[in-house]
């Protein structure tokens, strides 16, 4: 049994689904440009009620089981396809609470195939790790090529989720394809044209792992600087 959600202003879909079901995910037949895209998902238990039907109180206790590596799973499988059935199951996901009933949550967006991407990949022997990401508008140049200057004009437009949202998708890899498209971070600014800027370190594995940990300062590292056009 699956419910769905639309929210128009991000045009995501929701879905949630049982253990051991399968959820469809499909690009509408109106928008046959498009291609699937994951926003997050979650395997474990997040509540009380959610998929609680025949289950003991037992198993619906303890609503702080999640999945690490879920969203990068089922992204892996799904983005960039029309169509994508994902199975509910800890043989897909790994157990992350035995005894415990638990169910799957998607959302994903679908995005234009013709949308802007930037594709990261980090020194030979290393990962990513990102710095920053601005999406919006800091100044009237950049992606500036064929657009009116009516769409140039702020340059005080940013959006307040980039960095979240790219670290989650490319830290630690060493190799990241994201978009930059107002479904994944929103509209700062609605009639303004839009760009990512994005800026990411290529660190060991090492330094990778002691990040985790620790925090520290980014002084001594040099980063790069890329622009993707919306």
């Amino acid at each position: 049994m699956n419910y769905y959600c639309y929210y128009l202003r991000t045009r995501l879909t929701h879905l949630k689904g049982f253990l051991q079901q399968s959820l469809t995910l499909n690009v509408s037949p109106a928008d046959a440009n498009h291609v699937i895209r994951i926003h997050e998902v979650d395997y474990g238990r997040q509540d009380y009620s959610t998929c609680a039907v025949g289950h003991s109180q037992c198993q619906v206790q303890n609503v702080f089981c999640s999945t690490p590596g879920a969203t990068y799973r089922v992204a892996e499988a799904c983005n960039g396809r029309q169509t994508c059935i994902v199975r509910a199951s800890s043989s897909v996901f790994g157990e992350p609470c035995a005894g415990t009933a638990k169910y799957m949550q998607v959302s994903y967006f679908c995005e234009r195939k013709s949308v802007a991407r930037i594709l990261c990949l980090s020194a030979p022997g290393k990962v990513i790790r990102v710095h920053a990401a601005d999406y919006g508008r800091r100044n009237s140049q950049t992606c500036a090529a064929g657009r009116p200057a009516s769409q140039l004009q702020n340059v005080h437009c940013l959006s307040s989720t980039p960095t979240y949202e790219v670290a989650r998708t490319c830290n630690g890899r060493n190799i990241c394809s994201i978009s930059s498209s107002n479904p994944v971070y929103g509209d700062p600014c609605p009639g303004t044209d839009k760009y990512l800027h994005l800026s990411f370190y290529s660190v060991s594995v090492e330094f990778w792992l002691m990040s985790l940990r620790n925090k520290f300062s980014n002084s001594l590292l040099s980063f790069r600087n890329i622009d993707g056009c919306f």
